[in-house]
């Protein structure tokens, strides 16, 4: 449907943001209030796990505070039930806190067909959830620290994250930012304890969640994007790896490995090839590699040096990652890996140290169209929008990746948004969408036309785009907010 909108329309009354940096940070860096809920009732509890670390947030002391000065009636139950739980652990806390709709009733998400085992024992901790957000006024405490949360991820993690998304996108040669029907999703969150990283996934949905740090912990969240892409060739190619699993009698005998590697050769496999990339990926010299890989292989990673072989042969040959995996795991000779693990001198622990890395290698430099629209988005960003747009046209004719398409259109229709050339920029929303965006874009696309919408007062098509907005899986939580609240309005004035 061709739609011709009036110029004179308003930003307010459209309710296009004047900067959309923190709605659309790069795969999908953001926080999660029900993560920040648990993680308040848990320290309300009692926990005080690290609370004396230098790498604390202020966030953490001042919310315990605010909810010690509070003093509501559920803290006794509270404490109580952390005095029941004395086994349940920081990683159940998070793996709850990932499972659930936010406030106010905090259930287990609709579309979550089984919740993960480390969280189950905890479902009775929800209503006390409930109650301390009610009783404690938490709506307001997240509304003032939210932008606290936006800005570490603007600052710390938004630049070096998207960074290495690019590098293993294209060391994989992957055709688009991730995996299709997918999902990958970084929370930052200040309420937990200092310098860890938990992943989870479940089902199609890959999640990591960060806690602050001194320096971002980009290895580890690289490792799990690695793991988030990789892991589907190990379960399309099943059989290939089944052959090989005779090689797993020699992890068992890797103290530092973890229980859950020494039982699936299949997931063992994924994470071998991830340390393998993973070494290639890092910056640092050729012999400081290669102690990594050793160091990999030593904790009970076994294919982890046969992978890291195998990939300059991949690099020479034109296939991506995803057509070119069965011959790697068909080229796995036994009698060869029994050779390199029957004299391996196993490591007693995981490596500890940090790998230091020099300040002109810590972030590579982007060339061609993703240069070209990480300059246009800075300049969005700056309101510079003349120059924006020219950046956005350019990255056009700088690739025919239909990926960096989408995101060179949905640039510049918010710029046509921005200034008040609504038919243009709904011309520009709809070649965006038809171009296959990945979900944060499209989501937001889709908001976007449902406030273009809403503005001319056709309710009915508005409706639909907010709908669309929230079917979308991979969406991110600012963006389905905003469709929501979108879809509230536009309904109420059907009505």
């Amino acid at each position: 449907m061709k739609i011709f909108l009036p110029v004179v329309l308003s930003l307010a009354v459209l309710g296009v943001p004047t900067a959309t940096a923190q709605e659309q940070q790069q795969q999908q860096l953001d926080a999660n209030q029900s993560l920040f809920a648990v993680m308040a009732a848990y320290h309300a509890a009692g926990f005080d796990g690290d609370m004396g670390s230098a790498a604390n947030s202020p966030v953490r002391a001042e919310v315990l505070k605010y909810i010690q000065q509070k003093n509501p009636p559920v803290l006794a139950e509270l404490r109580q039930y952390l005095k029941d739980h004395p086994n349940a652990t920081i990683s159940n806390y998070i793996s709850l806190g990932l499972t659930l709709e936010g406030p106010p009733l905090f259930r287990i998400a609709k579309g979550l067909k089984e919740p993960p085992p480390d969280s189950v024992l905890l479902q009775s901790f929800l209503p006390l959830v409930a109650k301390l957000w009610a009783e404690a006024d938490l709506d307001t405490v997240w509304r003032r620290i939210e932008p606290e949360y936006s800005k570490l991820i603007a600052e710390k993690y938004h630049e070096p994250v998207t960074q290495e998304v690019y590098r293993a996108n294209a060391f994989l040669r992957n055709p688009t930012s991730g995996a299709r029907g997918r999902r990958f999703q970084i929370y930052v969150e200040l309420m937990a304890p200092p310098n860890q990283v938990h992943t989870r996934s479940f089902g199609d949905d890959f999640y990591v969640v960060v806690t602050p740090s001194p320096e971002p912990q980009i290895a580890d969240l690289r490792r799990a994007y690695l793991f988030y892409l990789l892991d589907p060739l190990s379960i399309r190619f099943s059989k290939l790896i089944g052959a090989k699993d005779g090689l797993l009698q020699f992890a068992k005998l890797a103290p530092a490995l973890d229980p859950h590697f020494k039982e699936d050769f299949a997931l063992l496999t994924t994470a071998s090839l991830v340390r393998a990339v993973d070494a290639k990926l890092t910056p640092v010299s050729g012999n400081a590699k290669l102690q990594i890989v050793d160091q990999f292989f030593r904790e009970g990673f076994i294919l982890t040096p046969f992978f890291y072989e195998q990939l300059p042969l991949y690099e020479k040959q034109e296939l991506a990652m995803r057509l070119y995996y069965p011959e790697m795991i068909n080229a796995i000779d036994l009698g060869r890996e029994d050779k390199r693990l029957s004299n391996v001198e196993w490591a007693k622990q995981k490596e500890s140290k940090v790998i230091h890395v020099t300040s002109e290698a810590k972030r590579p430099v982007l060339t061609g169209a993703l240069k070209t629209l990480e300059e246009a988005e800075d300049l969005y960003n700056q309101k510079q929008y003349p120059r924006a747009k020219e950046k956005f046209e350019q990255a056009l004719r700088e690739t025919d990746a239909v990926a960096l398409h989408a995101k060179a259109y949905f640039g510049l229709a918010r710029v046509a948004a921005l200034n008040r050339d609504f038919e243009q920029a709904v011309k520009l929303f709809e070649r965006t969408l038809e171009l296959q965006p990945e979900d944060d874009i499209k989501a937001w696309t889709l908001v976007y036309l449902g406030r273009l919408l809403y503005s001319v007062n056709e309710l009915e098509p508005s409706v639909e785009k907010y709908k669309a907005a929230l079917a979308v899986k991979g969406a991110p939580e600012r963006a389905r907010q905003a469709a929501e609240k979108g879809l509230q309005e536009a309904t109420g004035r059907k009505k």
